[in-house]
């Protein structure tokens, strides 16, 4: 994340906790600690990406188009940037 930014790290059990242990300590991270599926990660990291310029989407291939598809449907302005 070159000049400043947020991570949003989301999932439940420990997944992100254990995302965010991963982020240099440079990095400003968010924790979303109770979604327990794709549509609920991108649900509840709503709130932490309302004034986000940019955002970018870091899962395997099959989750990253799942998780910008449901972006799109909850909320299209956020989706279109």
């Amino acid at each position: 994340m070159c000049g400043g930014g947020r991570l949003v790290v989301s999932g439940h059990r420990g997944e992100a906790e254990r995302l965010a242990a991963l982020a240099p300590k440079e990095v400003m991270v968010s924790i979303e600690p109770t979604a327990r599926s794709t549509w609920e990660n991108v649900e509840r990291s709503l709130p932490y990406l309302v004034d986000a310029e940019r955002i970018a989407i870091a899962s395997d291939r099959f989750h990253r188009r799942r998780a910008t598809r449901y972006l799109q449907e909850l909320d299209s302005e956020i989706a279109s940037g």
